[in-house]
């Protein structure tokens, strides 16, 4: 390319900057005075001179580019400096205090050198602030990546030790290492732990007890996971577990219940009625005068009766209450009814 041709596509690239940057500056103001057209008029043409000395800052060829669209392809060149210097002007000049009325030479002046400097530094401060968010954005998604990849860590190895707590084939987990491993787990993967768990108990608690006490410390961790106490069912199933072991710990079990109806209560769900149902049966164990079939003192009937009569409220479940034998017993010694 000679250099009148070069000098040529040079002098139309900058109309052509120059044309587009006064186009949209005309859009988007609303309000176009004399005075606001002509300001308009300066800092695009300034602006767009500006990005061109940019890309003229050396004899270098490589800042020489046409504006080329091919199928590989696509850059709009000498275009895209001027379109960078116009940017870096409109952006320079809203940033500087002060208005300009054009009545003196020196606020052109200052205007047009204002708005040349905006336009030479806007395309550094562009690539500078995208380089500086790209590589922000690229340490956030570094540390999330190690973040789940940490995290799935610590899952897998929740699961490894649930199901090496359940395996009698092989040396028992220790508590504590089973509970700080619960307790790092995710929430979704203590979900999982806690409907395995509960599985677990369901389809043992008459039938294998040894293998059903080790759910106690598997909800005992959930709960402790729970810093917020919004699942009662863990409370719930520690409770049945305690209830069901080989000693049963009344008192434990009955602590647990409480609580679990408590934060059941306050978040006003329906429903789990054995709550109420296995706290009676533990305050009836729990009873000293149940054994002798004495009468029990009237603010212990009354702490039984209320949960009772919670329970006898479904049908289903009242027929439960008539079947069992620890409450059958008790209602008879102490000449109560539902």
């Amino acid at each position: 390319m000679s250099n009148t041709v070069k000098s040529l596509v040079i002098i139309l690239m900058f109309l052509a900057g120059f044309s587009i940057g006064l186009f949209i500056g005309v859009f988007l103001v609303s309000d176009i005075s004399s005075d606001k057209m002509l300001l308009l008029f300066s800092v695009t043409l300034a602006g767009s001179f500006g990005g061109l000395l940019y890309a003229l800052r050396d004899n270098s060829q490589k800042y020489l580019v046409l504006p080329q669209i091919d199928s590989n392809n696509f850059s709009l060149g000498l275009l895209a400096d001027c379109a960078y210097g116009l940017a870096g002007a409109y952006v320079i000049f809203l940033i500087v205090p002060g208005t300009f009325n054009f009545e003196t030479g020196e606020e052109i002046i200052k205007v047009l050198g204002i708005s040349i400097v905006g336009g030479y530094g806007g395309r550094i401060v562009v690539e500078r602030v995208l380089s500086e968010f790209l590589q922000k954005r690229l340490e956030e998604a570094e540390k999330k990546i190690d973040i789940i990849e940490t995290q799935t860590q610590r899952d897998a190895k929740a699961l490894e030790l649930l199901s090496l707590q359940f395996d009698s084939e092989v040396p028992a987990v220790s508590d504590e290492e089973l509970k700080e491993a619960i307790k790092c787990a995710s929430n979704i993967t203590r979900t999982n732990i806690f409907m395995e768990t509960q599985k677990v108990r369901h389809n043992n608690w008459n039938k294998n007890k040894l293998l059903m006490e080790k759910t106690i410390p598997v909800f005992e961790a959930l709960i402790e996971s729970d810093t917020e106490n919004k699942f009662h069912r863990n409370y719930g199933q520690l409770g049945y577990a305690l209830r069901d072991k080989e000693n049963p710990d009344y008192k434990g079990a009955q602590k647990e219940f409480t609580e679990a109806i408590r934060i059941r209560d306050s978040q006003g769900q329906k429903g789990f009625l054995f709550y109420e149902f296995n706290r009676a049966i533990c305050n009836i164990e729990l009873d000293g005068n149940y054994k002798q079939c004495n009468f029990s003192p009237k603010d212990v009937c009354d702490k039984i009766m209320k949960d009772l009569r919670v329970v006898a409220q479904d049908s289903h479940k009242k027929k439960i209450i008539e079947s069992n034998d620890s409450i059958r017993k008790w209602l008879n010694c102490n000449n109560l009814s539902l």
